[in-house]
């Protein structure tokens, strides 16, 4: 099953759900959701035991702006991974060599490599 992440108008229907009454479980089931993603969105977006689903919709936007971007490894950083570690460097060495030359070998600005 693919990842979809909660939409505007499933937190105000979660939003809705709740304040009627109903548990986590039959909103999860109301919305298609697993109760373990309904859980978490109560948890990270509730302010003081209420859960508005415009604030929420807001900081979940913020964190998507300000989270960091992985970055794909090129080849080219590949083989720069491979040599450095055939020369005996740590992985902890080799990633902080890669950051100090990160504008000449990556051009995603001060991002994590990922693969």
């Amino acid at each position: 099953m693919a990842y979809t992440q909660l939409t505007e108008t499933e937190r105000y229907q979660i939003s809705s759900l709740k304040k009627a009454g109903f548990s986590q479980r039959f909103i999860a089931e109301s919305l298609k959701r697993s109760p373990s993603t309904i859980s978490r969105e109560l948890k990270r977006n509730q302010e003081v035991q209420t859960y508005c689903p415009e604030q929420a919709h807001l900081k979940v936007l913020a964190r998507r702006h300000f989270a960091k971007k992985a970055v794909k490894i090129t080849p080219e950083v590949k083989k720069w991974i491979k040599r450095l570690i055939w020369k005996d460097l740590s992985p902890a060495q080799v990633a902080d060599y890669l950051k100090q030359h990160k504008g000449i070998y990556m051009s995603s600005g001060d991002r994590r490599i990922t693969q």
